[in-house]
């Protein structure tokens, strides 16, 4: 399984647990793990958990959201931008 385009890290890892139910996984985080890291959506998730291997799902969960909300934040600020603002000034000592 691949995490979906537009789909976050939260949505995607509940996937994940939803799928392991049926299965047998001795140990179903690390199953989750490897399946988020097998094509993650923000490769600097990849270099994190190489850099850093002792890392447990909750560590990654954690990363992976923080990546989400700059790449949302990186989005709108490029989309305020392009949005002229004009400011009124005042004369000093008003």
């Amino acid at each position: 399984m691949s995490q979906n385009e537009g789909e976050t890290i939260d949505s995607f890892h509940t996937r994940l647990r939803q799928r392991a139910v049926n299965c047998e996984f001795p140990d179903v985080d690390q199953e989750i793990r490897c399946q988020i890291l097998r094509r993650p959506k923000h490769k600097k998730l990849r270099t994190y958990t190489i850099e850093q291997p002792g890392k447990n799902i909750t560590d990654i969960l954690t990363y992976a959201r923080a990546l989400e909300v700059t790449e949302h934040t990186q989005y709108i600020g490029k989309a305020d931008s392009s949005v002229k603002v004009s400011v009124n000034m005042m004369p000093h000592g008003q």
